[in-house]
């Protein structure tokens, strides 16, 4: 649940709030490395959710990816 409720405020309170027009905070989906498809926690990217309808966000998309971890 600790793990679960981070997430949620990070999402919803403390960085999705605060984003600039042409970003959004994407949770719990992938993001295309050079060498992996890792699924973080959270991830700041550029556009709006259906930018990503065909791909998944790639590293000249994101400005944040946020893993949580006790």
């Amino acid at each position: 649940p600790k793990h679960d409720a981070l997430i949620s405020f990070l999402h919803n309170r403390a960085i999705g709030p605060r984003l600039p027009a042409g970003w959004f905070c994407r949770g719990q989906s992938a993001v295309v490395t050079a060498e992996s498809q890792p699924e973080p926690d959270l991830a700041v990217v550029r556009g709006t959710d259906l930018d990503y309808r065909d791909r998944h966000p790639g590293p000249g998309d994101m400005a944040l990816v946020i893993e949580v971890a006790d």
